[in-house]
């Protein structure tokens, strides 16, 4: 990627640089931006509460009280927002101890692939851990390395072999490649979890609030998760992210300590019911599903996997992320990147003629690598 390259603004899906040139954005805040730069509404009602109170602490506001009532007209009526956070980390490392207290358990599975978080804890549940094993947390394998029926097998196996406080699960991996199970193989889990008395938590910070088509990527299966984690977009790149329990699922506050100095922060909150706002008016199952359309049309299917307006392109072997981003720069087109792949994160308001162009661009470098 261009060292040299300075943002100065944005607008809805264009960044702009020092100079005034535009570049298409397809990495969106790593999809944070759900709903475009500077968006109107989202930006009154930040200012707005900057000016009326902006203060975290432990005393109620109003703006966090409209930020959970707006999270609970997307949730079903099972659930309940328990915190607000800043990343999507520190809502995971929440509800974590909240299952450990509940189940009065220690030890959580993972998948391999997956990305919770970059702590000890959180990073451990999917990648190979760079300094210590942590001997509480373990990794199954996912569908990238194992067939579904082998990896169902390992999970009956760790089940049998030692009492899980939780399992964790993020439906899609955009760190990994975009691969996702089947439904089927998430309603497995689901019962293996409840079977053994191990609750199941369903990282949705990427996938909530209609990324991939449907309000949740549960909302497609037969079956609630114990807890949800939300984050993203639904503050359309203020740092947020939330936890929503099983009503039955209770907190001591003592063991599980669920405060920390930005929980419930106004301005968060503020731009969270601003932006769930924008979102329900604007047909979102809609817009996904034609956003979905462009990019299956113009990239080639075969390295090509994700769902609604969440994808990674698996680039050939010989080509390095870093050198195909940098040759989109060029061409005024910016993706995020891993490993081998580019992943596609566009905002739901983003022009389909737009994105159109810029996945030729894509395809372009794609096609010819070493042009």
């Amino acid at each position: 990627m261009s060292e040299s390259l300075i943002i100065a603004r944005s607008r809805d899906e264009l960044l702009y640089d020092q100079d005034g040139v535009a570049y298409t954005d397809l990495c969106m805040g790593y999809g944070s931006v759900w709903l475009g730069h500077a968006n109107e509404a989202v930006r009154t009602a930040v200012c707005a509460q900057l000016a009326e109170h902006a203060s975290p602490g432990y005393l109620a506001s109003a703006a966090a009280n409209r930020a959970y009532a707006a999270l609970a007209g997307f949730l079903p009526a099972s659930h309940h927002v328990a915190g607000l956070y800043s990343t999507g980390m520190e809502a995971m490392e929440f509800a974590l101890r909240v299952c450990c207290a509940h189940t009065g358990r220690a030890d959580i599975a993972g998948f391999a692939g997956s990305t919770h978080g970059k702590s000890f804890v959180t990073a451990a549940l999917g990648w190979e851990p760079p300094y210590q094993q942590l001997p509480n947390i373990h990794r199954l394998p996912f569908v990238r390395d194992k067939t579904e029926n082998e990896i169902l097998d390992a999970l009956r196996a760790m089940l049998k072999a030692r009492p899980l406080a939780a399992i964790v699960v993020e439906p899609v991996q955009m760190s990994a490649g975009g691969f996702h199970a089947s439904d089927a193989f998430y309603a497995d889990v689901y019962e293996l979890a409840r079977a053994h008395g191990a609750l199941l938590v369903f990282d949705e910070i990427v996938t909530g609030f209609y990324r991939t088509g449907e309000p949740f990527y549960f909302s497609r299966l037969p079956f609630v998760p114990d807890i949800v984690l939300l984050g993203k977009g639904m503050a359309n790149g203020l740092q947020a992210s939330a936890v929503a329990l099983r009503n039955d699922i209770g907190i001591d506050r003592d063991t599980v300590r669920p405060g920390s100095t930005f929980v419930n922060h106004p301005v968060t909150a503020a731009a969270i019911q601003a932006t769930l706002a924008e979102l329900s008016a604007l047909e979102p199952k809609r817009r996904v599903a034609g956003l979905e359309a462009v990019i299956r049309d113009a990239l080639p299917a075969e390295s090509l996997r994700g769902l609604g307006a969440m994808w990674c392109l698996q680039l050939p072997t010989q080509v390095e992320a870093r050198e195909f981003a940098t040759k989109l720069v060029e061409r005024n087109v910016i993706v995020s990147y891993y490993a081998n792949y580019v992943r596609l994160l566009p905002a739901l308001t983003m022009n389909t003629a737009t994105l159109a162009q810029a996945c030729r661009a894509i395809r372009e470098v794609y096609d010819h690598p070493d042009q």
